[in-house]
């Protein structure tokens, strides 16, 4: 029986070395390889295979084109519109418990979240960093990416010669809050930002005379407790610079 993976592009593919893998493993005389099949070209391929082929693989942009030829689907196939999701995240598999070595009790856990695309076939892939977009058309059909260490933004390392490429034709990004947004006030304003793109404000006082900020503005994605905490502080430092002493005013 033979087996493929499709694709243009399609070197980067690890399905040939996996599937042979596991076919030795069951005693199976199969074969599986990696065949270069541009966009447009799924139809005429499928048509041309004959009786000794028994499966195949796709990379993107295929995946959508398979949609008009198959006879059947599921619903989650039917609304995404394609028959596969790839989910790459930066930080390594959360161990059991939720804790990292550098992140021992009593700092709060981190938490595995899911989805139920991964439950419908998705592959999840950690320690990977999406970097850039490439696309033709005003469509995306590639993600550059690479290798990266780190549990935390604070710790993360790029690993060198690591870089790698995924086929896409959707790209949602999902990082929640990263930092306040420039346009607008902050960038009106001229202020100056920190290395992770929050408002540089140390004792609260931004660059700017006279403005002050506080929470997730200054110190990142935190807990809601924490900025309400952040807030009351700062309130303070406003109060001694609007009374004239000085703590707390100036960059």
């Amino acid at each position: 029986m033979r087996c493929a993976v499709l694709g243009d592009p399609v070197e980067h593919s690890l399905s040939p070395a996996l599937h042979r893998s596991a076919y030795r493993a069951l005693g199976l005389d199969w074969t599986y390889d990696a065949v270069r099949v541009p966009r447009g070209g799924l139809a005429d391929f499928v048509t041309s295979l004959d009786d000794g082929w028994r499966g195949l693989s796709l990379t993107m942009p295929l995946k959508r084109e398979a949609m008009p030829l198959l006879t059947s689907l599921d619903s989650w196939t039917a609304l995404a519109g394609a028959a596969n999701t790839l989910l790459l995240d930066v930080y390594p598999e959360v161990p059991p418990g939720g804790r990292y070595e550098d992140t021992p009790w009593p700092e709060a856990p981190r938490r595995l979240e899911t989805t139920y695309a991964l439950d419908e076939g998705g592959e999840r892939r950690f320690a990977k960093q999406v970097v850039s977009l490439e696309g033709e058309d005003e469509r995306v059909t590639l993600a550059h990416c690479r290798e990266v260490e780190g549990t935390s933004s604070r710790n993360l390392r790029v690993i060198p010669d690591s870089e790698f490429t995924v086929p896409a034709d959707l790209v949602l990004v999902a990082i929640g809050f990263s930092h306040p947004e420039h346009d607008g006030l902050v960038a009106d304003l001229g202020l100056d930002l920190d290395g992770r793109g929050n408002i540089r404000a140390g004792a609260f006082a931004t660059s700017l005379p006279g403005v002050f900020t506080a929470g997730d503005s200054r110190i990142g994605q935190s807990l809601i407790v924490n900025a309400i905490a952040d807030g009351r502080r700062c309130a303070r430092i406003v109060e001694r610079y609007l009374a004239g002493s000085g703590n707390g005013a100036g960059p």
